[in-house]
């Protein structure tokens, strides 16, 4: 059971950085953001994919809800306002 339960953890959080990297794609493109700033903040989002991968498949379900609610970093108000409502949402 706890095994499915990490199986579909990770494919939901595949699937939000998929999401994610399309809608940057968006943005990119409505904005016509330069090749430097796509390619910097694309090799982030490579690197924090990469890094929550790794530390998913170290972590049960549990650990996983925990690590996010405690993350603290200053943001945009806007983006912390958008972590804030993903974090707080329920199940289901």
């Amino acid at each position: 059971m706890a095994k499915r339960c990490q199986a579909d953890i990770t494919e939901i959080v595949k699937n939000a950085f998929r999401d994610i990297v399309i809608c940057l794609g968006g943005i990119f493109l409505l904005h016509r953001v330069s090749n430097d700033a796509i390619y910097s903040i694309s090799n982030a989002v490579e690197e924090i994919y990469n890094a929550t991968m790794k530390k998913l498949a170290k972590l049960n379900s549990a650990d996983v809800k925990k690590a996010v609610e405690n993350k603290k970093i200053d943001m945009h108000p806007a983006i912390e306002k958008l972590l804030e409502k993903i974090v707080r949402q329920k199940d289901g």
